[in-house]
């Protein structure tokens, strides 16, 4: 037993210590709060408590369960749910293995087309006349479709190289161990929280940390809310059948294949037709603490159209004028309030309350749909891998796909009637285009009452430069506009928060400043957590990074960057990766951060993505073994040198996180289920073996 149990063990409520005026901790208000005796006490016990009631005053769990969390469960929770941790139980080989079976499918892919360029005598480096067109346009990614297709007759030197590397990585595996990065009682913990029916572990809404709720509570909040409103309509399977659904679904596709690749075409067809999940984030800083919900679409028959939508309404979202892109973009779109700021200048926001869900489906459809025949002239400004098809045709998508959406909770079919799905992949466009005309249409019914502003998708920013009286008057116009459609509206003549930043009034000025919601718990990636070095070491510096990007007072950053860095320093970051990390941002002008960097044409470079472990890094060895495995085959074989004139790249994915391993989307979670499938068929055994001895007494 460590000294941590016997802590554990010790009786008592824990109060807040106090310090003598010398500094030192006073002991002996530690042990009337632990009600601990005298004679029990030693320095280890009395730097465990303190180490117990930092961690209680800087937890990030809001726990609402009536569980009781101890030490090491709200110790490992506190690593954070993007904590990934490392231990000798787990072994990722088989999973490795399969990955190198992909990097020989990409080596493979790419020496064939090569190949095939070479017969057809097609030279990459002398333009033609369809890349000439594509110069001055601008480009959207293509839709990402992964597929299984492998190329015919692979070569077997390649193959042979790929069995040797996986060789290479058992003989690593099997040689070399990792170095773990939680002890023994906070594994413990951790597959305790796991086991644990009674609670439900959810990320918070908007960075408000971890929340353990009771499994009931849960259940209630996920059932008021599904049956609270006509957004959600119960069913059953027997008022609809998926393989009808699925019948509809060929039959759109086959109407959209005279404007698709085969490659689409092909993709679209292939779909897991299963129901959507439902889930909640618990809303912390709201009183109740209500769910956020989210529908998880990820093998839902309409995901691909969803993702196909996107890609079709990207052109006509993107003339849209007043859309805020990101932080970056909105401190762009300030500066176009200089010379309009005066005394009497009101900043202004608004947003929608519950967009997504209060849309009606049919004017969505209709203002989506009007939106994408006036945007089709653009089409040519860009170069996109889909053709534009007809709006009757795209209608037809957007009714299939926001009309039949479906999804289970708890075993209990629903269908969503109104709104539009959070978590559709299209849903952004769709709130994004809906929101603009709708604010055209408000315009041209009330020419007198235009307030120019700018918008990230439900949420609206600008100034006011007439009286609060004619704000007002504004703002219950716009309220009685639609009845689906209703705003919230904040108004300050000094500042304003809006997104991560906060709007201040300055000498006629626009100023900004870091915003923080009071819920945000700084949940940076805790240092010690089995991600690549390189990866933790880039995270102080790009937040840093963004925090000067906003902060426009020098003397407030100043403030600003001692408040993170004691945050991140928390999170166990060492002295010499925060010091390199400030060293960095001075060099940097801060007027260089509102400009976009211009994308460098990716290298054809194979990638090698294996799931990260620590082990690797000792030594560097699965680097070196690879680079060294790859010369040796290059200089076995120097006709590959023209194909692979570069050393492929070798990264990393991460492991199993605590979020992984205690949360799921789906309720009741899958491992409570296996649990209760093997203890009944271990019942079923027992009973069965009863049945024998007693045949046999017989």
């Amino acid at each position: 037993m460590n000294d941590e149990q016997k802590l554990e063990e010790k009786p008592g409520t824990e109060k807040k210590t106090t310090k003598r005026k010398t500094g030192k901790v006073n002991f002996k208000d530690i042990r009337t709060s632990f009600n601990l005796k005298h004679k029990n006490r030693t320095t280890k016990d009395k730097a465990l408590i303190i180490k117990r009631i930092e961690l209680r005053n800087n937890s990030c769990v809001t726990n609402l369960s009536e569980y009781k969390l101890d030490y090491h469960e709200l110790r490992i929770l506190n690593k954070g749910l993007n904590f990934i941790h490392s231990d000798n139980y787990t072994d990722n080989t088989k999973n490795n293995i399969k990955l190198v079976e992909n990097f020989e499918r990409k080596l493979q892919i790419k020496l064939f087309f090569d190949k095939c360029a070479e017969r057809s005598k097609i030279k990459k480096d002398i333009p033609n006349d369809k890349t000439e067109n594509h110069i001055n346009k601008t480009k959207i990614e293509n839709i990402k479709i992964v597929t299984n297709w492998y190329p015919p007759n692979p070569n077997t030197f390649i193959s042979a190289f790929c069995n040797q590397l996986k060789c290479e990585i058992k003989n690593i595996n099997h040689k070399f161990k990792n170095t773990p990065n939680i002890d023994k009682n906070e594994f413990t913990a951790l597959q305790k929280l796991r086991k644990n029916k009674n609670i439900v572990i959810k990320a918070a809404d908007k960075a408000g940390g971890i929340v353990v709720l009771n499994t009931i509570d849960y259940e209630e909040k996920m059932f008021t809310h599904l049956q609270s409103n006509s957004t959600y309509l119960k069913t059953t399977e027997d008022l609809f059948t998926q393989e009808d659904l699925l019948s509809k679904y060929r039959m759109l596709t086959n109407e959209l294949k005279p404007y698709l690749s085969k490659k689409q075409f092909n993709w679209l067809n292939d779909v897991k037709n299963e129901l959507g999940i439902i889930y909640g984030l618990p809303k912390i800083h709201k009183p109740g603490h209500p769910l956020r919900p989210i529908i998880s679409q990820c093998n839902s028959l309409t995901n691909k159209l969803h993702i196909y939508l996107q890609q079709a309404l990207k052109i006509g979202e993107a003339q849209i004028p007043n859309l805020i892109k990101d932080t970056t973009d909105f401190l762009n779109k300030i500066k176009q309030y200089s010379g309009l700021i005066t005394q009497d200048t009101i900043l202004v926001t608004m947003d929608v309350e519950s967009l997504y869900t209060n849309i009606p489906l049919d004017l969505g459809i209709e203002l989506i749909v009007e939106h994408y025949i006036k945007t089709l002239k653009y089409w040519k400004q860009f170069e996109i891998d889909i053709k534009p098809i007809p709006a009757a045709l795209l209608k037809r998508i957007l009714e299939f796909t926001l009309k039949n959406c479906y999804f289970i909770f708890n075993g209990n079919i629903y269908k969503q009637m109104q709104g539009l799905t959070m978590g559709g992949a299209s849903s952004v466009q769709n709130a994004n285009i809906i929101m603009f005309k709708f604010f055209e249409r408000f315009n041209q019914k009330n020419p007198n009452l235009i307030w120019t502003h700018n918008r990230f998708i439900d949420d609206l920013f600008g100034i006011w430069n007439k009286t609060s009286v004619e704000l007002n008057e504004y703002f219950d116009t716009l309220n009685n506009f639609h009845p689906n459609f209703k705003f919230t509206l904040n108004q300050s003549k000094i500042e304003i928060p809006f997104l991560d930043v906060k709007v201040k009034k300055i000498n006629m000025e626009l100023k900004s400043t870091i915003y923080t919601k009071p819920t945000d718990k700084k949940l940076y990636l805790n240092f010690a957590s089995n991600h690549t070095l390189h990866t933790k070491k880039s995270i102080p510096f790009s937040q840093l990074l963004r925090l000067k990007r906003i902060v426009s007072d020098p003397i407030e950053l100043k403030t600003q960057i001692t408040l993170m860095t004691n945050a991140f320093r928390l999170r166990n970051y060492p002295e010499v990766v925060l010091n390199n990390a400030l060293i960095k941002l001075e060099k940097i002008d801060r007027d260089t951060l509102f400009k976009y960097k211009t994308k460098v044409k990716k290298i054809d470079r194979p990638i090698l993505i294996l799931i990260y472990e620590n082990k690797y890094d000792k030594h560097n060895i699965l680097k070196r073994t690879f680079n060294k495995l790859w010369t040796e085959f290059l200089s076995e074989h120097p006709e590959f040198h023209k194909y692979f004139p570069t050393t492929p790249m070798l990264t990393y994915k991460n492991g199993k996180s605590i979020k992984k391993t205690l949360i799921s989307s789906k309720y009741p979670v899958p491992w409570h289920l296996k649990r209760n499938e093997n203890q009944k068929t271990d019942s079923i055994d027992e009973l069965n073996i009863l049945n024998l001895l007693a045949l046999l007494t017989e």
